[in-house]
């Protein structure tokens, strides 16, 4: 089964390293098998390390696991947003790179059913959970409703970023004055108002 190559200038699915990119979704790769024991793949591009369907990520590299002869677990760190991520180092550089590690499962594992344009995202609405059985490759939309769903999704004055209340929003939305006077008004940017009007944003606040 042929499976084209990940578009270049597609951003929605963009592990750290772009050589890894390129190599998860070669031409030709066939999708690994599905088991319920745990199985671990090379990652591409990164001698050394290995991904597993349950989530997992280890290491041949370190001292210790060269000194028991064993691959070493790889707890890693998590993110801000609740995403664990992994510090791994690519071939042929000494940097290490930063990955999502539902991005390397995804990466190795799902790649045979990836389309433009998608995203992946934890089924349970479980960030931690990062099972090849928990992951799915989902539109923006519909990541975004899953997220909503979970409790995962903080969206307007929840979101400590936010910029208007919803008592500002039912005002812009009632008044006639043109978009511009608004965006200064609320000193936002006038994109703000628009979609706010449109309800492209907070679109759940009744009038």
């Amino acid at each position: 089964m042929a499976i084209p190559a990940i578009p270049a200038r597609d951003r929605s699915f963009n592990p750290a390293s772009s050589k890894m990119r390129r190599a998860c979704f070669l031409a030709g790769d066939l999708p690994p098998p599905v088991s319920a024991t745990e199985i671990w793949l090379p990652i591409k591009a990164h001698s050394g390390y290995e991904v597993s369907n349950f989530g997992g990520v280890r290491s041949w590299r370190s001292h210790k696991s060269r000194k028991l002869n064993e691959p070493v677990l790889l707890k890693g760190a998590i993110n801000a947003s609740g995403y664990r991520t992994l510090n791994l180092r690519e071939d042929g550089s000494d940097a290490p790179g930063t990955h999502l590690v539902h991005h390397l499962v995804a990466c190795h594992w799902l790649f045979h059913t990836y389309k433009r344009g998608l995203s992946i995202t934890h089924l349970n609405g479980n960030r931690l959970d990062n099972r090849v059985a928990n992951l799915a490759w989902r539109s923006h939309l519909e990541n975004m409703l899953d997220k909503r769903a979970h409790g995962t999704m903080y969206v307007g004055e929840a979101n400590h970023f936010h910029r208007l209340t919803e008592k500002e929003v039912r005002a812009i939305r009632a008044d006639q004055r043109s978009t511009r006077e608004l965006a200064s008004l609320y000193r936002v940017d006038w994109l703000t108002v628009h979609r706010v009007r449109t309800r492209e944003s907070w679109a759940w606040v009744e009038d």
